[in-house]
């Protein structure tokens, strides 16, 4: 299995308009993105698929995602429950399909 690393500092964000707003920038989701965790888990969906055009960052089919997070707010739990609920939404929508999960999380960043 490869592994692409993408390392995410939350340290600036407050507020999920922030978070959406940084993961926009990062992933380089459409201008239409909806900046809600519906829009987010339909932009992760579409990592393995770059033809969607939902995501700049894509993988492979044998490839995960491996997101190195500093500084997430713990603190902030709706926050931190939307990013999680995504990277969770995400990975079953792959794994009900018989597929690797996509996003993996190392947390120590």
């Amino acid at each position: 299995m490869k592994t692409k690393t993408i390392k995410l500092d939350f340290s600036a964000i407050t507020n999920l308009s922030e978070m959406h707003e940084y993961l926009k920038k990062e992933f380089g989701f459409p201008d239409f993105y909806g900046a809600n965790v519906n829009a987010l888990i339909d932009c992760w969906t579409s990592l393995r698929f770059p033809e969607d055009g939902m995501v700049e960052i894509t993988i492979e089919d044998n490839e995960v995602l491996l997101l190195e997070i500093k500084n997430l707010p713990s603190k902030s739990h709706i926050i931190l429950n939307h990013f999680l609920i995504a990277i969770q939404a995400v990975n079953n929508r792959y794994t009900s399909k018989g597929k690797l999960p996509c996003i993996y999380l190392n947390l120590d960043g």
